[in-house]
């Protein structure tokens, strides 16, 4: 699999974030910049070596030579890398962070809520990608 190198795991997740109410989860994040201690539940999880939220806007999106593209929505890119498998990972996050994960992606479109796990589970399968360069 791609997503490993060693004992790390590489995960990216991009998922549709509805563009009437992503400015919430944006102002949220900036709130979170400027006060890291009210992020101790993430921080605590020991086998994250990184992880970030980036918002991108439509018009945000790279032209590679494919030209532009026509988006609707606004994306929410979460980009990761941690010691342990995928099930640990996820597992850690739902256990350890709930409620900050429900703030994070709360607008994303079809977001499950990360409890239960299931569900939250297949809602990152199904919008991950996978790394090709690691």
């Amino acid at each position: 699999m791609s997503n490993i190198a060693g004992k790390a795991y590489a995960m990216n997740v991009v998922t549709p974030s509805n563009r009437k109410i992503s400015w919430i989860n944006r102002t949220i994040f900036m709130f979170f910049r400027c006060l890291p201690t009210a992020l101790q539940g993430l921080l605590g999880l020991q086998l994250i070596h990184f992880a970030r939220w980036v918002f991108i806007k439509p018009d945000q999106w790279p032209d590679l030579g494919q030209g532009k593209q026509t988006v609707q929505n606004d994306y929410v890119l979460f980009c990761s890398n941690f010691n342990g498998t995928w099930d640990q990972y996820i597992d850690a996050f739902s256990d350890g962070i709930p409620l900050g994960l429900d703030l994070f992606w709360y607008s994303s479109i079809k977001y499950p809520r990360s409890i239960p796990i299931t569900p939250f589970k297949n809602y990152i399968t199904f919008n991950q990608i996978n790394t090709d360069y690691y």
